[in-house]
């Protein structure tokens, strides 16, 4: 009961859907019938109008006949032409795909009961596409019931899209019985297959965003560059308001074909607009074009700078490499992730741009227009090509050690550098230093026994201590400074001279104690002197002398 019931309501949504697209259209037809026309056009045609070009907008190519009179205003010869129009505005066909996308997401949210909704859907598709048939009878190319599949195929797919990435994310049942089986029949790939597929389908995502990105990109840049061709395109065509507001909305609906084929340009193979012309960055060739104003953005070929359009679809691979790299290498080995994952999510891309070259071109009318839109093979394989390996130069470039090689450039150049002499550093260390023997402190109790000055043993000699490494670079010895900064043998600054110093402390007396010692080896340079303390009063602090 409650698949039926999901069923029924996803009929209904799909009808409403399709009854948006068809209301999309019909606005500016009946606006046309009433203000231009003034109602005097029959309903028949209208109807048939309005329906033709919903059917068209679902991939279904219409077949009809030119009168001679309208084929004359074409610059064409005055017979009756039969035409074939196969050029979609994918505008209409988004829409759709897109609702039936998120209602598949929705109905995921059902779990097993939500493919009765899928399924329900393209059928209330079908039927309200078997509905439109029947009131508008369209010039369809190919029989009523292939137009009434084609139409309900688009909802279905998707439908069908959007239900599958639900039921992933929600973990569905079903979908853990197919991961399990497929992971029984995988045999060593057991472990890393669930991570790799993940990556590849996010890396085959990135890229397409980034594509789609780009063509956006470019397409509006070759609109701002167009702008007075696109006014010119305008004017010539000698619209009223409605008219300018129906070439408004028909632009609108072919912006989407218009970003998959400023793709093709970038990449290098181009696009046509009928038999024999080719517009790339390498050659604009054209013949006579239908008056949309869309065409006054056509860019012009950039001679020698041509291959600068392929290396930014390989600078977008390489963004996404670059973004996608440390969780790949995270993941899986190096070379996996800089090989493997590029080359699968490049076979995808190549597949995903078959499909929408294809659909983006096909006929515009007699003769010569038959032929336009990029070729699907050609555009498919350069793009996938060109994106796989941006995205595998990505990877290896952050898999490299910036800091490290930072580093090593850093100590290379200290190792061509010489040292400057206001950079030496401290004067060298005398290869022997005398240090005092240290004498224990007075206790406050007892006074501080003196050692006897006819015992020489108990004098205190100097222990040697080995000679201090010198520093690396190359130094130059310091003349021994004086109290002041004066240099040995130098002047003062008031002009007097100072008599050299010297840099032995002056000998001591036998039985000299220890502040004596102290006093000899002080920075200053100079003797201090040996008289007592004079007494202070008030609180002795721990650091000040005693006297005993």
């Amino acid at each position: 009961m409650k698949a039926l019931l999901t069923a029924l309501i996803a009929a209904i949504e799909a009808g409403a859907i399709a009854l948006a697209g068809l209301v999309l259209i019909a606005v500016p037809v009946l606006l046309m019938w009433w203000i231009e026309f003034g109602l005097a056009a029959e309903p028949e045609a209208i109807a048939s109008t309005v329906a033709s070009t919903w059917f068209l907008g679902h991939l279904s190519p219409l077949d009809f006949v030119i009168p001679p009179e309208t084929a004359l205003g074409f610059g064409l010869a005055p017979q009756a032409l039969r035409v074939t129009l196969s050029f979609v505005p994918l505008g209409i066909t988004l829409l759709t795909v897109l609702l039936a996308l998120r209602a598949g997401r929705r109905f995921a949210a059902r779990g097993g009961a939500g493919i009765a909704g899928v399924i329900g859907g393209a059928a209330g598709f079908a039927v309200a596409a078997w509905v439109i048939e029947w009131l508008g009878s369209p010039a369809l190319g190919w029989s009523d019931w292939a137009g009434i599949l084609v139409a309900a195929l688009c909802f279905a797919l998707g439908g069908a899209a959007g239900f599958v990435w639900g039921a992933a994310s929600r973990e569905h049942f079903w979908w853990r019985a197919a991961l399990r089986a497929v992971l029984q029949r995988s045999g060593g790939l057991r472990d890393t297959l669930p991570g790799f597929t993940a990556d590849v389908m996010r890396s085959v995502g990135a890229l397409l965003a980034a594509l789609i990105g780009l063509g956006a990109f470019a397409f509006a840049i070759a609109l701002v560059a167009g702008y007075v061709q696109t006014i010119t395109l305008s004017e010539a065509m000698q619209l009223d308001i409605l008219g300018i507001v129906l070439m408004f909305v028909l632009n609108i609906l072919l912006l989407p074909t218009a970003c998959i084929w400023a793709i093709a340009w970038l990449s290098g193979v181009g696009f046509s607009i009928g038999a024999g012309t080719s517009v790339s960055p390498f050659e604009t060739l054209l013949g006579p074009i239908p008056a949309l104003p869309v065409f006054g953005a056509l860019p012009a070929g950039w001679g020698l700078a041509a291959v600068l359009a392929p290396l930014l679809i390989v600078l977008a691979g390489v963004l996404v490499g670059a973004g996608l790299g440390d969780g790949l290498l995270r993941r899986h080995r190096a070379g996996i992730a800089a090989a493997v994952i590029p080359l699968a999510a490049g076979a995808l891309v190549v597949a995903a741009m078959v499909l929408l070259a294809f659909i983006a071109g096909g006929s515009m009318g007699p003769g010569r227009l038959r032929e336009t839109g990029p070729d699907p093979l050609l555009a498919g394989a350069v793009i996938g090509i060109e994106v796989a390996v941006g995205m595998a130069l990505g990877i290896i470039a952050r898999k490299v050690d910036g800091g490290r090689l930072r580093e090593r450039f850093r100590r290379d150049d200290d190792r061509g550098l010489e040292p400057e002499p206001a950079m030496m550093g401290p004067a060298p260390i005398p290869s022997t230093v005398f240090t005092p023997t240290p004498t224990p402190a007075p206790n406050r109790e007892t006074a501080p026994t003196p050692t006897p000055a006819s015992d020489p043993e108990s004098t205190p000699t100097p222990t040697p201590l080995p000679a201090a490494p010198l520093a690396e670079a190359e130094t130059v010895p310091l003349a021994p400074l004086r109290r002041g900064g004066v240099p040995e043998g130098g002047s003062r600054a008031d002009g007097g001279s100072t008599a050299p110093v010297s840099a032995d402390p002056p000998p001591l007396a036998p039985d000299a104690d220890a502040d004596d010692i102290v006093r000899a080896y002080a920075w200053d340079g100079e003797q201090q002197t040996t008289e007592p303390a004079p007494e202070r009063k008030g609180r002795d602090w721990p650091w000040r002398r005693r006297d005993g």
